[in-house]
């Protein structure tokens, strides 16, 4: 599994790289959700800077229905809102992918920052300060 999950504070950051497979997304998502931090949590990093390939094929709709069933249940079920999302990425196939993920998601949690970030210091600072 090329991903790296470390829980912080407020938060968490996904690192993830080399080719990056469906099977690889939902079992860091399924780590993320299935764990009780996620309840506490405002913010999130996910860092796709060193993913060489993307296996995931997914069109508008795919990523749509991903997002409602998936990341929608889950943060419907949060405690508290997720309140910052932070990508880094230098993949055009994953940009592809985080760019329909936060159109479906601005639609379920208007609330919620999205940003985008070509370094992890720009990432943090961004989630730090008060939005």
């Amino acid at each position: 599994m090329p991903y790296r999950l470390d829980w912080e504070e407020n938060g968490y950051y996904l690192k993830m790289w080399g080719t990056v497979s469906s099977d690889d997304m939902n079992n860091a998502l399924s780590d993320i959700w299935g764990n009780p931090k996620s309840d506490k949590m405002n913010y999130c990093i996910r860092d796709y800077l060193e993913v060489t390939k993307v296996g995931i094929e997914m069109n508008w709709e795919d990523i749509s229905t991903y997002v409602s069933v998936y990341e929608k249940h889950a943060t419907h079920n949060c405690k508290r809102a997720l309140q910052q999302v932070a990508f880094l990425s230098g993949n055009k196939d994953m940009d592809i992918i985080i760019e329909g993920y936060t159109k479906a998601m601005k639609e379920h949690c208007p609330a919620t920052n999205f940003e985008n970030f070509d370094d992890l210091q720009s990432a943090r600072d961004w989630c730090q300060s008060p939005h």
